[in-house]
């Protein structure tokens, strides 16, 4: 249990990276609305309410690039999202070792990502399933256990922590 948390904790904070890119940036497009179902690494699936207000915390599991730089040194001159011909290039660490993932799909029915490398284990695939029911909120995301939780709720309280912890 303790490995998948440190799992899904690190592959958050990679993908809340992107959330803080430039403006001006290629960025990733914008789901479509509405209830996503998202197979993640070692085969753990969530779902997520999404709409245009909270689409790129959940694409990309929020998150603040000077927060993140403060505890992880390998984000200097990161992130950076890239277009290709099928898709997207995310760049997490500019440095040794190098986190390369690519992003593919049309992100209106489905999409998908891996590391560049190749490892199968870092495999996203995600599809839109319908409309979000009506007792969700845009942002709500049931884990494989299903608990529900609000990432952008979740994203705020841990940056206000980490503004409150000695640097």
């Amino acid at each position: 249990m303790l490995r998948l948390s440190v799992a899904l904790c690190g592959a958050a904070l990679m993908l809340a990276t992107i959330a803080a890119l430039p403006a001006g940036a290629d960025e990733l497009p914008v789901r479509k609305s509405g209830l996503w179902e998202v197979k993640g690494p070692y085969g753990i699936t969530t779902t997520q309410c999404t709409d245009p207000s909270v689409d790129r915390l959940l694409l990309t599991g929020g998150g603040d690039l000077d927060m993140l730089k403060s505890i992880s040194p390998n984000l200097r001159g990161c992130p950076k999202v890239g277009r290709t011909a099928t898709g997207y290039t995310f760049t997490a660490s500019c440095e040794e070792p190098f986190e390369i993932y690519e992003f593919t799909g049309d992100f209106n029915s489905a999409y998908s990502r891996k590391l560049k490398s190749g490892d199968p284990a870092t495999m996203v695939e995600a599809r839109w399933v319908s409309a979000c029911p009506a007792d969700w909120k845009p942002g709500e995301v049931a884990m494989f256990d299903g608990t529900r939780i609000n990432v952008k709720e979740m994203m705020d309280g841990l940056g206000a922590l980490l503004k409150l912890a000695p640097r």
